[in-house]
């Protein structure tokens, strides 16, 4: 599937593309069955283990993945985005 909204890189889209209820997508995994997977940043950076909680999609089943932010992608916010604009 390919998909029109523009993306950012989460670690270049700042501190807020990483706390609890952003949209994000997962890449550049070694458990490559992960990457393109999309879900919802659960618990915001963990300082002990440089990682990141991600709900993935569907929210129905409980998949909970720790990421390194380097692994994400934050999906396009329009409200966001435009806020910083």
């Amino acid at each position: 599937m390919v998909c029109d909204k523009p993306r950012r890189r989460a670690a270049s889209a700042g501190r807020r593309a990483y706390q609890p209820g952003a949209a994000v997508t997962l890449v550049g995994l070694t458990t490559a069955s992960l990457n393109g997977e999309t879900g919802w940043v659960a618990q915001a950076l963990d300082g002990a283990t440089g990682r990141i909680a991600v709900r993935l999609k569907p929210l129905s089943t409980v998949r909970v993945v720790l990421v390194k932010p380097s692994n994400l992608e934050r999906d396009w916010d329009p409200e966001y985005d435009i806020k910083e604009a």
